[in-house]
């Protein structure tokens, strides 16, 4: 898997695909207005291009597709994944919203070319192939959020994963172990953050409204992966501490 360096986004886009000029072919003949030409997927139109990287068969990965993935990726999903013969890996520049829509554009023109599914390398969520194109479809802020980000738990700690590839900082908060309540906490923070792009300073407080349990943020390192991990968050985090 290619190594992102801060805010890049990586995709990758199993297939049937034989060989590279089948993948070339099939994006000509299906996936207009874009070419594949050297290492680069450009878009005719916008100008806005990404490197492709090729790789051989991966038979682990279904099971990261199903690790991943949301409730979108069936079992015959899963299946054609396994019986996949290249992946290529897209990896384009990120860190705005503008960037994260292109790169979803980009992954539409391989599904288009035969693409099976979409796992996004630099926060570990995996979609349909389906899924993804209604989503690029629609190009609002839940959209994104949706395309790119998922939440991890980890001891008492549950954070979320990806906002960086939009230009924002992650978020965690201590489960208190009802993991459904700081998933709504940390989707509802992290949507008002993506959708109203507020000025936020540490020591602010927040709540999901008037009568709820309020937090205040404090700035905190994304330091739970590697600084080279694609993963890796260069803008922190906000940990929001129950006031």
């Amino acid at each position: 898997m290619p190594v992102a360096t801060p805010v890049q986004i990586i995709l990758g886009v199993p297939g049937m695909w034989r060989t590279r000029d089948e993948i070339v072919l099939a994006i000509v003949s299906q996936a207009q207005p874009y070419i594949y030409a050297g290492n680069m997927l450009l878009n005719t139109e916008t100008k806005q291009m990404c490197t492709v990287e090729i790789y051989e068969h991966d038979p682990s990965l279904r099971k990261a597709f199903a690790i991943a993935g949301d409730r979108s990726l069936t079992n015959e999903d899963l299946d054609k994944i396994a019986a996949h013969t290249l992946t290529p890996y897209l990896v384009g520049d990120g860190g705005t919203f503008e960037a994260a829509i292109a790169m979803m554009d980009a992954g539409c023109a391989l599904l288009r070319a035969g693409g099976l599914a979409v796992k996004v390398e630099s926060s570990g969520i995996a979609h349909s192939a389906s899924d993804w194109q209604t989503l690029a479809a629609r190009h609002d802020d839940l959209a994104l959020f949706r395309a790119y980000v998922t939440f991890v738990r980890n001891g008492e700690d549950y954070y979320s994963c990806g906002m960086h590839v939009l230009g924002c900082r992650d978020a965690i908060v201590r489960s208190s172990g009802i993991v459904e309540d700081a998933a709504a906490l940390l989707q509802t923070f992290l949507f008002y953050v993506l959708h109203e792009q507020p000025v936020l300073n540490a020591g602010e407080t927040f709540s999901v409204d008037a009568h709820a349990q309020h937090y205040r943020l404090m700035e905190a390192p994304a330091d739970m992966y590697p600084a080279d991990h694609p993963f890796r968050n260069p803008f922190g985090m906000w940990r929001l501490m129950p006031v």
